[in-house]
């Protein structure tokens, strides 16, 4: 088996934005969701 494409074996520069990307996302899942069920932002 041979990988084809871009393979770079150093990830770790490019996880830091990633995992903070990820977090504002779910963040924001979970706000809309809570709006959704519970009404609380405009009141």
């Amino acid at each position: 088996m041979k990988a084809k494409g871009r393979h770079d074996p150093c990830v770790l520069p490019r996880a830091v934005p990633m995992v903070d990307a990820m977090v504002a996302l779910v963040l924001a899942d979970h706000l809309l969701l809570n709006h959704a069920q519970c009404d609380l932002i405009n009141k």
